[in-house]
């Protein structure tokens, strides 16, 4: 989780090898689908 929201640092969090990205304020929807995503590549 981030307080940088901007696509560049989105996709450059992703490219460091971060599982998901989740920007401050946290959208419950957002999270419980980005933790969905997460849990289930494992």
């Amino acid at each position: 989780m981030t307080a940088n929201a901007f696509e560049e640092d989105r996709r450059s969090a992703l490219e460091c090898g971060m599982n998901g990205f989740v920007s401050k304020l946290i959208e419950i929807d957002e999270l419980s689908r980005v933790l969905e995503n997460v849990l289930h590549k494992k």
